[in-house]
């Protein structure tokens, strides 16, 4: 199956981590400065001020994760970008406020159970991290494409992030880092434990998005190869595609050709695009004749191509953009 090639390592994985927890990381570091220097001056000002700076940073590497993974996947980056930082920010600002309130009342019907503390934290932050995860996930999967795909995103992502939450936490726990117990705020334990059980349930999120969203060529697809000696020849003629499949007349093609692609591979000074049938039919009614070189199986191109185009979220673009888009696929 084509999943099984995924592993914690794919782009989309390592993006989400990168992005996400990479984020929250610094947006608490630069708020906690900003905090440190001007509090102890202006109280309500540095407060607002830290705040401010660490909601910024953070929204702004919720937006970078949604536009990163438009690429990875050929959408909309705007749109994914925008939904994506909204989805994820709110929510975790909700959710981490609404978790302090919370916290001695779980403390208490822990103790009542006769549970340790760790109990409370683990019966906060697993339902925190899996609310968290489903409404990212759901604002990128209706960021690349609608509402339905967002919820088939959330439904894979938000389980995986709770499982691996709760999983990291446990074993902190068993190894002796134990929130709540003598000696756990000498050795910052809440802080490391969250620190290691984040990153894991976004790695895992991440995963999970990977076997949604891995796009690679249908292997038994037939796919037409266009070469350009020049890859601004190339860059020019996807940016006129892509305005052309954003055209009524375009959209007027969807209900024939379904979907459609367009796999871009750089060589040497120029590139090589893969078409779909439905990308070389909407080629052909825009610039017939579209000089193909010959016609192969997906299963024959090359693993280091990337989706440019599709019909997952076709945005008109212009040269520029399309040359960014050939310079990451090398």
């Amino acid at each position: 199956m084509r999943h099984s090639k995924i592993n914690l390592r794919h782009p989309i994985a390592s993006t989400t981590v990168g992005y996400l927890v990479g984020g929250i990381v610094v947006a608490i570091a630069v708020g906690s400065a900003i905090d440190a220097l001007i509090t102890h001056h202006w109280f309500l000002g540095g407060r607002i001020l830290a705040g401010s700076a660490a909601l910024t940073i953070f929204f702004g590497a919720a937006r970078s994760w949604g536009r990163r993974m438009a690429e990875l996947t050929g959408g909309d980056r705007e749109r994914a970008g925008r939904q994506a930082a909204l989805f994820v920010g709110i929510p975790l600002i909700v959710v981490g406020g609404g978790l302090a309130p919370l916290e001695p009342v779980a403390v208490r019907i822990a103790a009542g159970w006769g549970l340790p503390i760790h109990a409370a934290y683990l019966g906060l932050f697993v339902p925190a991290t899996f609310i968290v995860a489903a409404l990212g996930s759901f604002g990128l999967g209706r960021g690349l494409r609608d509402n339905q795909f967002g919820l088939r995103l959330a439904s894979g992502a938000a389980p995986a992030a709770a499982v691996a939450f709760l999983f990291i936490a446990s074993l902190m726990y068993v190894l002796g880092w134990r929130i709540g117990e003598p000696g756990a705020a000498r050795r910052a334990t809440m802080l490391v434990v969250s620190a290691l059980s984040v990153a894991a349930a976004a790695l895992a999120a991440g995963w999970a998005l990977a076997m949604k969203l891995e796009k690679r060529p249908k292997s038994d697809g037939d796919y037409h190869l266009l070469s350009f000696d020049r890859s601004v020849e190339a860059s020019a003629f996807m940016a006129a595609l892509s305005r052309f499949m954003a055209s009524p007349a375009g959209l007027a093609m969807w209900p024939d050709v379904r979907t459609y692609e367009v796999w871009t591979r750089p060589i040497k000074n120029g590139a090589q695009l893969y078409l779909s049938d439905g990308a070389f039919a909407m080629a052909s009614q825009a610039f017939s004749p579209v000089p193909i070189s010959q016609t192969i199986r997906g299963k024959e191109i090359p693993r280091d191509t990337m989706l440019s185009l599709s019909s997952f979220g076709v945005v008109p673009l212009g040269v520029e953009e399309m040359s960014q888009r050939l310079e990451q696929s090398s």
